[in-house]
């Protein structure tokens, strides 16, 4: 589940796994916490060592390869701010576009540094394909990375005086410092007790009587091991992926950060829709697919004939609750993915008239279909029509 709500002036995002689409894949290398995901084998270097031979006979080649060098932000004022929040005991890493503040074992922090940085890849080429207006931040964006879940609930808590949801394994606080703070799941009670039983089913396995017990036992490890296999990469990829999404699409101003109170002031069905095409595609069916728990809840509402109406979806995402449910992540997910698709001309039309939105104003259901018709069309018969018969089509051949 995910939430987006206002608390003490603050914005609290919280995402448990969502999907990437459009041209991009970030699933090249799996984001779980180890320093194989980022090694290469003999095969690969063999391969790199061809590569370079034939680089000699191309120069030419290897200078565009210069020139494309993404460009860096520069360090700035904000790293001092969190080194003195967060004490001596957390050391700081600097990539292109990020500071890092952590305090985990060197493997997470590599394995991190590879994840964000290809979640900017990934969004920076969604939004200049899309012709969306990029500002760039004036300094290094900050993460902070946790050993533990005390020590990740105690930190929210010191910055935003909240503790964070326990099934939370990472948020992205807009308001007040603008971070993203994740912690190792690796080292969280769910996957520790479990480890313990695998252990456990492991010796009791050795020490069985017969043939048949020692199976028994030994499948259900397995079992459980790809639970816990499942549980980390879900919470490590995924989260990290979402949550940084947000960051750099708040901070590239796709959606309006200056607003302090977040209320309505940018829809939550396109905050977390846009969001939602940055997961890695390995916990969901590949590019232009969503999550699978997404694409699960979709193919249940096909069945039942609950294709949400676009109109009443576009003015009450949440359908009267208070937080956006599980399957309207899903949906969101594929409104924006109908707009991509259908109405990608019309979409950096309504990104700025949405940024033109100031604090104060009141943002009704009403003003939300309004500010929509205008960019993409009246939601009439027609329109309608149109979005039943894409997302009809679309979920029966992905639910297959």
């Amino acid at each position: 589940m995910t939430t987006f709500r206002t608390t003490n002036s603050y914005c609290l995002m919280i995402a448990l796994a969502l999907t990437p689409a459009f041209s991009m894949d970030l699933s090249a290398a799996p984001f779980t916490f180890s320093e194989t995901s980022v090694s290469r084998s003999d095969d690969d270097s063999s391969q790199k060592n061809r590569k370079r031979k034939k680089s000699k006979k191309r120069p030419k080649s290897s200078k565009k390869k210069k020139k494309g060098k993404k460009k860096a932000f520069p360090k700035g004022d904000r790293e001092n701010e969190f080194r003195e929040q967060l004490g001596e005991t957390y050391r700081v890493h600097r990539t292109d576009h990020f500071f890092i503040m952590y305090d985990v074992e060197k493997s997470v922090l590599k394995d991190s540094i590879f994840r964000l940085e290809r979640t900017y890849d990934a969004v920076h080429q969604f939004v200049k394909e899309l012709k969306f207006q990029i500002n760039y931040p004036t300094e290094k964006l900050p993460i902070v990375l946790c050993k533990d879940f005390p020590e990740y609930s105690r930190r929210c808590k010191q910055f935003v005086g909240q503790s964070p949801p326990p099934q939370a394994a990472g948020l992205y606080y807009r308001i007040p410092f603008n971070f993203c703070i994740f912690y190792d799941v690796s080292q969280s009670r769910y996957v520790k007790e479990r480890n313990v039983r695998i252990r456990r089913l492991k010796e009791e396995s050795q020490s069985a009587r017969s043939v048949r017990d020692r199976n028994t036992k030994k499948a259900e490890a397995r079992k459980l091991q790809r639970e816990v296999d499942r549980y980390q990469e879900t919470m490590n990829r995924s989260v990290v992926q979402h949550e940084v999404a947000h960051q750099l699409l708040f901070n590239f101003g796709v959606h309006n950060l200056k607003i302090a109170s977040e209320g309505r002031m940018n829809p939550l069905w396109f905050t977390e829709g846009i969001a939602a095409h940055f997961e890695p595609a390995q916990t969901g069916e590949g590019v232009n697919r969503p999550n699978r728990n997404r694409l699960r809840a979709m193919c249940d509402s096909l069945e039942k004939g609950n294709i949400p109406n676009l109109k009443k979806f576009v003015g009450n995402p949440t359908g009267g609750k208070a937080l956006l449910p599980a399957e309207g992540y899903a949906w969101s997910w594929l409104v924006t993915h109908y707009l991509i698709r259908r109405k990608e001309k019309e979409l950096p039309r309504y990104v700025e008239l949405i940024k033109q939105r100031k604090e104060g104003d009141r943002i009704t259901p009403e003003k939300d279909v309004a500010d929509f018709e205008e960019c993409f069309g009246k939601i009439d018969e027609r329109f309608e029509k149109k979005w039943q018969t894409f997302a009809t089509g679309y979920l029966r051949r992905a639910c297959r």
